[in-house]
Parts: C-alpha cells; structure tokens; sequence
C-alpha cells in the first residue's frame, strides 16, 4: 500500500486475512493430533487448504460472481 495508491484495503481486510491464514495453521496444527492415519492428515490439511484458496480467490478477484 504504500507504494501505490491503486491499493485500497481496510482494517477488515486484514482482518480476513488473518482469519483465513489462521484457519490453515490451525488445521495444519490440529489435523495430526485429531486423527491417526496419515491419508486422513493429508486429506484434511489438503482440503482446508483448497477451501481457503478458494476463498481468497472468490475474495480477491469474485470468481463466483
């Protein structure tokens, strides 16, 4: 933002962010300790993952709309 004025982002907008990069660690921590096999880690880990990117992207550009 400081280097270009095109940039228009609010405190909500970091905010989000933060909330979707949280949400990843937060899988990526709690995912080994909730379930045994690791096909079932790497499903969730991988799945959270795709869900937030999918997200962001929707957020940054409205993929969906």
């Amino acid at each position: 933002m400081p280097f270009t004025s095109e940039v228009d982002w609010s405190l909500v907008d970091f905010v989000f962010a933060a909330i979707l990069l949280g949400t990843i660690g937060v899988a990526c921590e709690c995912a080994p300790r909730l379930s045994a096999p690791l096909a079932v880690r790497a499903l969730i880990v991988i799945g959270t993952v795709a869900v937030v990117c999918t997200i962001w992207a929707d957020a940054a550009v409205g993929i969906f709309d």
